[in-house]
């Protein structure tokens, strides 16, 4: 490889701003609004070395991060044209504890979303870092200490959410809208 193919190779990669691509799909204007909702004080928050984390601005719920395909595929696309719109319930609000900071995140529930999960890490190549899958709604990254206490644990316990498209985002951060297959749903 000559140094401008070095070069090149160098300035293609470095437009990727994730190791991954990844499905999620966005939350409805109830939750957003409720997520967006939360009142912080600044020395509450936790924030990266860029400025980035804080509070989330992008609500929504990560179906699977790990995906290898650099842009949206065909297949992806074909392999969700089958999915039935399903439901989606809120739970509690609870943490995961990492070693700087703690995120606080909404439970999210539904056989259907752990079944589309499962399917979309069979299915396509990935790769994963954590054993479990835990879907959640992050509400913010905050500092340890925080006083977990004040937080109403039930605020969106029960809220019912209909699921029937996904976003395709890719390593770049571009994202795509992905529809499931069309059907007539009532809620549960």
């Amino acid at each position: 490889m000559n140094t401008r193919e070095v070069i090149r190779k160098i300035i293609e990669e470095s437009k990727d701003h994730y190791s991954f691509s990844s499905t999620q799909f966005q939350c409805d204007d109830v939750i957003t609004n409720k997520v967006r909702a939360f009142h912080f004080e600044p020395e509450q928050l936790h924030f990266d070395e860029t400025g980035g984390m804080g509070k989330e601005d992008d609500v929504h719920c990560t179906i699977l991060y790990g995906l290898h395909m650099k842009e949206l595929e065909p297949e992806l696309v074909d392999y969700m044209s089958n999915v039935e719109p399903f439901y989606v319930t809120m739970g509690n609000i609870s943490y995961f504890d990492c070693d700087d900071y703690d995120v606080m995140k909404i439970e999210v529930q539904g056989n259907e979303l752990h079944n589309l999960h499962n399917g979309l890490k069979e299915t396509f190549e990935n790769t994963q870092s954590f054993p479990e899958f835990n879907p959640h709604v992050t509400i913010a990254y905050i500092k340890k200490g925080y006083n977990r206490g004040l937080v109403d644990n039930y605020a969106f316990i029960g809220n019912k959410m209909l699921v029937d498209k996904l976003s395709f985002s890719s390593r770049d951060g571009d994202k795509t809208v992905v529809p499931f297959k069309q059907a007539e749903l009532t809620l549960k």
